[in-house]
């Protein structure tokens, strides 16, 4: 079965019949060891959307439990936002990968350059107050993401590229 958000004519991220299709569910035996069996999957059509980011948090809240929807959103919100700031065609779509003990944000955009993407830091940027000198001017959004998630990924797909963070959920599903 696949899962394809088709919202109401005239509804933010609203897909025209014409233009919705099936997209392949990943199988449920697929884990991703740290967060355990693939549970569910769910994939929102992002392209053209007038209000990606608020769409992504409305997204989040609709999936996600009480307990996990405010550093999701906050993820999902920045890796759109990320996508709308740096590449010509914004973000295309957002998956929202449920595992036993956690979930999988993931944008996807229409840019294959993955070296855009600054790689995870081993060491968080100092802290704001701790002097603007201290502060790297970008990469906020991604700092962001990496103090709610686990791990964060960015690989080739389909012509672009997925920036997908890991987030654990305490006591899983």
């Amino acid at each position: 079965m696949a899962y394809r958000w088709t919202a109401d004519v005239g509804e933010p991220g609203a897909v025209p019949q014409s233009q919705r299709e099936e997209k392949p569910v990943p199988s449920a035996d697929i884990a991703y060891p740290p967060l355990g069996a693939l549970m569910d999957h769910h994939a929102f059509d992002l392209d053209g959307v007038r209000a990606p980011q608020q769409v992504a948090r409305e997204k989040v809240r609709e999936t996600c439990s009480k307990g996990a929807q405010d550093d999701i959103a906050l993820v999902a919100s920045e890796l759109v936002g990320n996508a709308l700031q740096h590449t010509d065609d914004g973000p295309l779509e957002l998956t929202l990968d449920i595992y036993q003990r956690g979930m999988a944000v993931g944008v996807a955009d229409g840019d294959p350059d993955v070296t855009a993407v600054p790689v995870r830091p081993a060491q968080p940027p100092a802290p704001a107050g701790a002097g603007d000198k201290d502060i790297p001017e970008g990469g906020r959004g991604l700092f962001l993401v990496d103090l709610c998630s686990t791990e964060r990924t960015v690989e080739q797909r389909h012509g672009g590229k997925v920036i997908t963070a890991f987030i654990p959920l305490a006591g899983g599903r």
